[in-house]
């Protein structure tokens, strides 16, 4: 009968569906129906029974599912934010459970609790999420002499893999296990694997409670990868101004919610500003455009929580202590890098002090969004910009790209933009008149260094209002312009352009849009990349 029978799928509701319908209910009931799927006049063994009933128990509790109640099958859950209201939405359900001639097992079930096991979890009122004890003891069960094949690897990576959410770093951890699961690798249990078992059962031990989603707190996202996972957290700020990790699975929680990216991949941070985009980016730009977000850059050094999900650590210990490891603690000195500078260009002796000009003291800052707008009152100048460039090396562990400082965006307080005012120094003094972009480049290159440098350097020059104001175009006059004439028909003059398109069922992969000059009718045509002039 299967074999005949047309699939039918009803969607169940997903665990983090019901968290989030949870995140501010203080009571639960749980009511498990005995005999479910005997209610239904359905053969036994039919594969769209589960379906079926699924849709059964819907349409019984339609109006109060993600309201106060949530059905997985045969397992109901009721949730209430007030004592009061609770046992108004019990009976309620409890009603029309009965008028469906459905049963619960008073043994199984719960009634006013602050604290439920459902589909595996434990919920608790006004904490969070965290591990059912009875699925960590199954792991727990499981002995590194049981795992004599494959099959038996998959079964336990598959077990831990149902309380992935609640440890860090799970998948990488579990690589030397999954990595024996692939066909053309040899099946070979060596202390590499042992180490992963035996990790697996500590994270399922030590895994932490997760809070709930809450739309209304500010939300933060953390990611990295590695080679052999990818990871992400997602934070959110606690009422007592502490960062409390949420779920996993986050499209539905940050779809509509401003939040910000944090991550030690640079360029994004630049992503939403970028002008030229390849066919990759164009395609990641769309599904970004989905959601109100901020990326902020940290880099890999300190983004320690995500980069401990992505990265492999030699062992569990290292990696507690790296996550309780405080911030801003002052790093050893490079040994490359020596104490004092040298100023021996004009640069550097300007900055000690050897070439101060009174004209210094009165530049202009030309504020730009493309370039920080600068208080000259506040930003350092010469010795003391060279020296707070120095020490905020130091403090950041930057260290030297090869005989050259690397600087710093900014200060650790957030409050100076380093290499702003460096490129300030070099162009906009009156030793130096403004100097071009090359000048400027071949200035800062010889002692200076950091990542995009000419880039910056031409984006500041090129927004220097002095600049623009007073130095003359080199161009040539360029010749005067020369309208088209009006046509007298339709469709005598055409404008035409072509756009790439997802291939259809005919083939055609390319559109061309006609425009008439005249009468501004469009005109649209399929076609393909690889038409010839002839065709």
């Amino acid at each position: 009968m299967n074999d005949h029978l047309k699939s039918r799928i009803t969607p169940a509701p997903s665990l983090e569906g019901t968290a989030f319908g949870c995140r501010e209910a203080q009571r639960f009931t749980k009511i498990d129906v005995i005999q479910a799927f005997h209610r239904l006049l359905l053969p036994f063994g039919l594969k769209v029974g589960p379906a079926w009933f699924q849709q059964f128990i819907n349409a019984q509790l339609h109006d109060l599912l993600d309201r106060c109640a949530s059905a997985y099958a045969d397992d109901v859950l009721i949730y209430s934010d007030k004592e009061e209201d609770h046992w108004k939405d019990c009976q309620e359900v409890i009603w029309r459970l009965h008028q469906a001639n459905l049963q619960g097992d008073i043994k199984k079930s719960r009634f006013n609790v602050t604290k439920v096991d459902y589909l595996g979890v434990l919920l608790e009122a006004g904490v969070g999420l965290s591990v059912d004890p009875r699925k960590v003891r199954s792991i727990q069960d499981w002995k590194f002499e049981d795992l004599r094949d494959r099959t038996a690897i998959r079964s336990f990576v598959g077990l831990c893999n149902f309380i992935r959410v609640f440890c860090y770093h799970a998948s990488g951890v579990a690589e030397p296990l999954n990595r024996l699961l692939k066909k053309d690798v040899a099946f070979v249990m060596g202390p590499e694997q042992r180490e992963a078992f035996d990790q697996l059962k500590r994270l399922a031990i030590e895994a932490p409670v997760l809070a709930f989603f809450r739309p209304e707190l500010p939300t933060r996202l953390e990611t990295d990868a590695s080679r052999n996972a990818t990871a992400g957290v997602l934070w959110q700020e606690q009422p007592d101004q502490t960062w409390k990790p949420s779920l996993e699975h986050f499209y539905p929680e940050l779809l509509g919610q401003k939040f910000d990216v944090i991550t030690d991949h640079e360029a994004l941070v630049h992503f939403s500003t970028k002008r030229l985009l390849s066919v990759r980016q164009i395609r990641w730009s769309d599904f970004l455009a989905q959601f109100d977000i901020r990326f902020l850059y940290r880099p890999g050094r300190l983004n320690v929580v995500a980069d401990a999900l992505s990265g492999r650590q030699p062992s569990f210990l290292p990696l507690r202590d790296r996550l309780s490891r405080p911030y801003g603690r002052r790093p050893p000195a490079p040994q490359n890098f020596s104490p004092e500078p040298k100023p021996t260009r004009p640069l550097v002796l300007r900055a000690t002090g050897a070439l101060q000009t009174p004209e210094d003291q009165g530049i202009q800052q030309t504020p730009d969004q493309d370039r920080p707008e600068l208080d000259p009152n506040s930003v350092p100048k010469g010795a003391e910009l060279v020296s707070l460039i120095r020490q905020e090396n130091l403090l950041q562990d930057l260290g030297t790209h090869g005989t050259h400082l690397i600087v710093p965006a900014q200060t650790s307080d957030k409050q100076t933009f380093l290499q702003t005012a460096l490129i300030r120094e070099a162009h906009e003094p009156q030793i130096f008149a403004h100097a071009g972009q090359n000048k400027v480049i071949k200035l800062l290159q010889r002692d200076f260094y950091w990542p995009r440098m000419k880039e910056d350097i031409r984006r500041y020059i090129r927004n220097c209002h002095d600049c623009r104001r007073n130095k003359t175009p080199r161009d040539k006059t360029p010749g005067l312009l020369h309208p088209l004439p009006v046509p007298t028909s339709v469709w005598e003059h055409v404008e035409c352009d072509g756009k790439d398109m997802p291939k259809d069922r005919y083939g055609y992969d390319y559109v061309w849009t006609f425009v008439c000059k005249l009468s501004r009718i469009i005109a649209t045509l399929p076609g393909k990349k690889t038409i010839r002039q002839k065709s």
